[in-house]
């Protein structure tokens, strides 16, 4: 890890010949969607039971609204991930 530190050049030079291992990135981004939702639903639920009752949500319609959540923690997970990415490749070509 030192290396990365003391020689970029060579450290990215190994590494750009080593395949590419997806498995942990993912682990990471399913962990940090299911944190969000998770964080999603109780926000959420909070604010409506201090705003209106919850009534309207029986049923069929917590499950929507979980599946709903969860979807949206997913595509926000990636979007976040997607905007690092290209914000760091920006930095690194400046």
């Amino acid at each position: 890890m030192l290396q990365v530190l003391t020689d970029p050049n060579g450290f990215f030079k190994k590494r750009i010949k080593e395949d590419i291992e997806w498995k942990n990135p993912l682990i990471i981004m399913v962990l940090m969607a299911i944190v969000g939702a998770v964080t999603i639903y109780t926000t959420m639920m909070s604010t409506l039971q201090s705003v209106m009752s919850l009534d309207f949500l029986e049923g069929t319609g917590k499950i929507i609204v979980i599946i709903f959540m969860i979807i949206g923690s997913m595509i926000g997970v990636l979007f976040s991930w997607l905007l690092y990415t290209v914000i760091f490749y920006i930095i690194s070509n400046i």
